[in-house]
């Protein structure tokens, strides 16, 4: 982290190009203690509530929907563990996640919920340079679609936007903020190490009578700088 590498990475950002930011994010995210509890403390105040699914209306048919989908999520699922990978948004901006259906005495149910990472979605038309405003969700970079990136079918992926203000999802989230204190930060880290060392310490303070000589101020001083 810290190179002008990471100020190029936030300008293709903004073209579309989140490949890098979103390896700088997940950087960001590993390196700084203080970002990575801040986003723990968030993401923790959702995972600690408790779950429910409603239905539509009170018809029975509502009401047996209901009870299926809350089955499907609450006991064939961990659900806790891809609502933490979708609470990545609140860090990123946004995060994405497949459903991989399977079958379950004839029901069509969801077996596993598999984290994306951000740097495998594409925000542009291949080659225009331009946003796609119509669209609700990023393609996503396969084998198949190296470059342009594809999209998933219907009911495959889930696609979390963290609203934390007006504008583009890749810049909504909380470490698009950050990023330029982590990397003056970076830039700086030795700077930041010599002062964690010295700070708090107590002034070293070295005192001579009237009539000491040269040779014992300059002694003193050698012993002074000994101890700091």
């Amino acid at each position: 982290g810290g190179s002008p590498q990471d100020h190029r990475s936030g300008v293709a950002a903004d073209a579309g190009d989140v490949y890098r930011q979103a390896e700088l994010y997940e950087e960001m995210e590993e390196k700084d203690a203080h970002l990575s509890s801040q986003l723990q403390t968030r993401k923790n105040a959702v995972l600690g509530l408790d779950y429910d699914v409603q239905p539509y209306s009170d018809s029975a048919e509502d009401k047996k929907i209901a009870e299926f989908c809350a089955d499907v999520l609450f006991n064939n699922l961990d659900i806790e563990e891809p609502m933490l990978d979708l609470l990545d948004a609140v860090g990123k901006g946004f995060s994405l996640a497949e459903l991989v259906w399977g079958t379950d005495g004839g029901r069509a149910v969801i077996d596993r919920i598999n984290w994306i990472h951000q740097k495998r979605a594409v925000f542009t038309e291949y080659g225009a340079g331009m946003w796609e405003k119509d669209r609700q969700a990023p393609r996503i970079v396969t084998e198949a679609e190296p470059s342009r990136g594809e999209d998933l079918p219907p009911f495959k992926l889930v696609y979390h936007r963290y609203k934390a203000r007006s504008g583009y999802d890749t810049r909504a989230g909380v470490l698009r903020v950050c990023s330029w204190m982590f990397l003056f930060k970076n830039y700086a880290i030795k700077d930041w190490v010599a002062f964690a060392e010295l700070f708090g310490m107590p002034i070293r303070l070295g005192k001579y009578d009237s009539g000491a000589s040269k040779a014992d101020k300059d002694a003193l001083i050698t012993a002074i700088q000994s101890i700091g």
